[in-house]
């Protein structure tokens, strides 16, 4: 849920229902300092709401809290993280149309960044929560194959330079020959960056020991992990044909926390 001032004490609210998508209604003397609805309206509280409906905007009558995620709001990184998570559900959701599976890993991934994340492990989380909404909406990256020619590629661990392209525009991992004159703009992923992509599939957090050699393990960096969720970013806002606001402030929490 997301909202904006309206009229002189009232609040403009996005709100995403499991039943019914996107709904965008007034919350009625929401900014007022004694309203029962200004605390029930804030981001990350999720409500059952009485809802009556009007000629050209919907009304809240009543709101009942159900969840909310304080943890985000104390933390400057969760609380990018949750904006950041809240503009790709927005890009997703569709109004007047039910979405109860997306409705629920919202609230799931809302959950790890709230409760389980630490600084080390905020971009794994967020790139895994990404990677999950947009599978679930059938916009996942191929990861398995190139993009191109169909071929399965597996990381060379081994081989502490070898490279794999990631393309946007092709939807997801390529190799291409040496003496390609294709003007295909690719980012170079490493073993390691390819391997965690490779297991966010998974219902839990990829662990390293699950799939990297021990020497491979050592080299593990967050950089691997800021990496990944800046490369599933891109292709996100490739395919969806949005930029999300919530990315610069992401962008520099390396820079305050690492």
């Amino acid at each position: 849920m997301k909202g904006t001032p309206f009229g002189e004490a009232d609040r403009l609210l996005t709100i995403f229902s499991p039943d019914y998508g996107l709904i965008r209604a007034i919350a009625p003397s929401a900014r007022k300092p004694k309203s029962s609805l200004r605390g029930r309206t804030e981001v990350f509280v999720m409500n059952d709401f009485l809802i009556a409906t009007g000629k050209s905007l919907d009304r809240i009558m009543q709101a009942e809290t159900q969840q909310s995620f304080p943890g985000l709001g104390q933390d400057v990184c969760k609380l990018a993280a949750g904006q950041y998570l809240i503009e790709v559900i927005l890009a997703l959701a569709i109004e007047g149309n039910a979405q109860a599976q997306l409705y629920g890993l919202f609230m799931e991934h809302l959950r790890r960044l709230a409760e389980e994340s630490q600084p080390e492990t905020l971009y794994a989380h967020l790139a895994q929560a990404l990677f999950h909404c947009l599978a679930l909406e059938g916009f996942a990256p191929q990861l398995h194959r190139c993009a191109l020619s169909g071929e399965m590629i597996a990381p060379n661990f081994h081989d502490a330079q070898w490279r794999i392209g990631f393309s946007s525009e092709l939807g997801g991992i390529v190799t291409l020959p040496a003496n390609t004159n294709q003007p295909i703009s690719l980012k170079r992923l490493t073993a390691i960056a390819l391997g965690l992509l490779q297991h966010l599939s998974h219902s839990h957090l990829p662990q390293p020991s699950e799939f990297l050699p021990d020497f491979a393990q050592k080299r593990l960096r967050v950089w691997d992990w800021l990496t990944v969720e800046r490369v599933l970013r891109d292709y996100a806002q490739q395919q969806l044909g949005k930029k999300f606001k919530a990315a610069p402030l992401v962008d520099s929490l390396w820079e305050l926390d690492f």
